[in-house]
């Protein structure tokens, strides 16, 4: 009798271990679209058609990529320590001119993933799975929301 209250329990955990792991995460549902509208950044416009790393649009806010251009065009500087897997983005840096880089054109809804390495902006770091505007990845570059928050 015992026994096969055991195995009963042991079945439903497997049963309820299996059922959890098939429902998606929010990590693998979240969706940005590509801009279409006109774009100016620091007074320069930008061509999203032809953009290798379009700009993206995410709950309702646009996002940058964090190229090494486009980083340095918006006047921001950012620090990858690969040992401690870490990004610190900091404000005010060396602005340069804007490079375009073009790429296959891409168009509509993308799949992006929430970075999950550890994040700071301006010397604070943030738990990124918490913000209303998260660091996310797309095509292996980190994006940035142009948040008042950020930005200003």
């Amino acid at each position: 009798m015992k026994k096969r209250i055991i195995q009963s329990l042991l079945a439903i955990v497997c049963c309820v271990t299996v059922a959890l792991s098939a429902i998606p995460t929010a990590e693998a549902a979240m969706r940005a679209s590509v801009v279409t509208g006109k774009v100016t950044l620091n007074g320069q416009v930008i061509d999203n058609k032809t953009a290798k790393y379009p700009l993206l649009i995410y709950s309702n806010i646009t996002y940058f990529p964090m190229t090494y251009q486009l980083s340095r065009f918006m006047g921001v500087e950012t620090d990858w320590n690969g040992a401690a897997k870490s990004l610190n983005i900091t404000a005010g840096g060396a602005q340069s001119a804007y490079v375009a880089e073009t790429g296959k054109a891409q168009r509509g809804s993308v799949a992006v993933t929430l970075a999950s390495y550890k994040i700071s902006v301006n010397g604070a770091q943030i738990n990124n799975k918490e913000e209303k505007y998260p660091i996310f990845n797309y095509n292996g570059i980190t994006y940035f929301p142009l948040t008042w928050a950020y930005a200003v």
